[in-house]
């Protein structure tokens, strides 16, 4: 039997220790997913999907082992014990277990949100612990399910389309799942970099071989050097960039402007794929034609995919509570912006480092093959030297863009929110 202990960290908050099983339990509900990071010493950590036999245990065994844990321990424990929690990923107690109850009555606590105390092994949902089971749970339940309505102030039903279809793919979307194919994103986006570096570190030496020139090895081992630097910048940007929405929370009113902002995203998109297409084929240039076609492309996939993105305002770390202060909204209006900007930079990143890997890899064959090939191949390889271009930059420029905006924004929100604890 495993009786090592392990930690778990997921976006940023440490939890546990956990035994094997326990893990294997919260991965069967859904808790503890393959890129969570697990470490037993709290200062390494890998993949959860690292960890021997975690993802190969049967689920219904673990299921019922955590099942009876979770009813004999949380049974037990309802006394005196100090009671700890978490609203939105904040952990906050010691608490009683009287004060718990209250604060899911008022709402404050939902049913998807962890709690602890010394006698528990792993943090367990509210919804597992018998004695908070009570009509306040309802209330919460269904606040948790109206989190993001659809705004429909004043609209007179002239906008049921838009809110159908927004309802409709917010109601597939977690930020949880966002969070991940983000960070699946970067990776990938990295690995595809170094893909499309040694392609045009072929292309390079290739030509200088053919033409027996030692300035073309140099000149392509230097370029490699460079595009080496700005691949480890735009990696370590991307990832700097989560970390900074984390710390940044805001709070709207409603969810107008999201869901404004979808919509515009989407539009834009089909909008500038479609030009895009039509001068493509309007064009005898075949650089042109490429690029024209490539931004058709990218646009469709970065614009709807910030989209989609955007009706989870959670996942940019933007609150929906009603009652927000205006000039406070103005402020998360433009945070929010930025956060969007700072991630749709980095999803350009990721899909122009695949498409430069891609175009790179065409044109050195095509320079391999030679002859009427190799226009060609001199015009892939401008395109893919674009490609890449673009990818080491977005999230530079992204990044820098938040931070140097966020010093604004972080001076407003000070004076706004003294000057109303003066008020009050």
């Amino acid at each position: 039997m495993d009786n090592q202990k392990y930690f778990v960290r997921i976006r940023g908050k440490i939890m546990g220790p956990f035994t094997l099983d326990q893990l294997a339990s919260l991965k069967n509900r859904g808790r503890l997913h393959d890129e969570h990071e697990v470490s037993t010493d709290r200062s390494t950590w890998v993949p959860a999907n690292r960890i021997e036999g975690l993802f190969e245990r049967k689920a219904a065994e673990a299921v019922a082992t955590n099942h009876q844990e979770v009813k004999e321990e949380s049974t037990a424990s309802e006394g005196s014990t100090s009671w700890y929690y978490t609203i939105d990923d904040v952990q906050k107690g010691p608490v009683s277990f009287a004060k718990l109850e209250k604060l899911c009555r008022n709402g404050r606590i939902s049913d998807d949100d962890l709690v602890w105390n010394e006698n528990l092994d792993e943090w367990i949902a509210v919804s597992e612990v018998d004695g908070l089971e009570t009509s306040g749970n309802v209330k919460v339940k269904k606040q948790s399910k109206e989190k993001f309505p659809t705004f429909r102030s004043d609209s007179h039903g002239q906008t049921i389309f838009w809110d159908a279809l927004l309802d409709g793919v917010r109601s597939t979307i977690t930020a949880a799942g966002l969070e991940a194919t983000f960070h699946g994103m970067i990776k990938r986006g990295s690995l595809a970099m170094t893909v499309a570096i040694i392609s045009w570190f072929g292309v390079v030496i290739t030509q200088g071989v053919k033409s027996d020139s030692i300035q073309a090895i140099l000149w392509g081992m230097c370029s490699v050097l460079i595009l080496s630097a700005l691949k480890y910048v735009a990696v370590h940007l991307s990832f700097a960039s989560e970390e900074l929405v984390r710390n940044t929370p805001n709070t709207l009113a409603t969810p107008a402007f999201p869901n404004a902002i979808s919509v515009l995203l989407l539009s834009t998109g089909v909008g500038i794929a479609g030009i895009s297409v039509y001068y493509a084929l309007e064009r005898d240039d075949l650089v042109m034609k490429i690029l024209l076609l490539l931004v058709a492309g990218e646009s469709l996939v970065v614009f709807i995919g910030s989209a989609y993105a955007t009706l989870r305002p959670d996942w940019l770390n933007i609150k929906i509570e009603s009652g927000a202060n205006a000039a406070l909204e103005g402020v998360a209006v433009f945070s929010m912006s930025l956060k969007l900007l700072m991630r749709l930079l980095t999803v350009v990143f990721c899909v122009s480092a695949w498409i430069g890997a891609v175009v790179l890899i065409t044109s050195n064959i095509c320079f391999i093959i030679g002859g009427e090939w190799l226009l060609t191949a001199i015009a892939l390889s401008s395109v893919g030297v674009m490609q890449l271009s673009a990818a080491s930059i977005a999230p530079l420029i992204g990044y820098l863009f938040f931070v140097f905006w966020s010093i604004f924004l972080g001076t407003a929100q000070a004076i706004l929110l003294l000057s109303r604890n003066d008020k009050s």
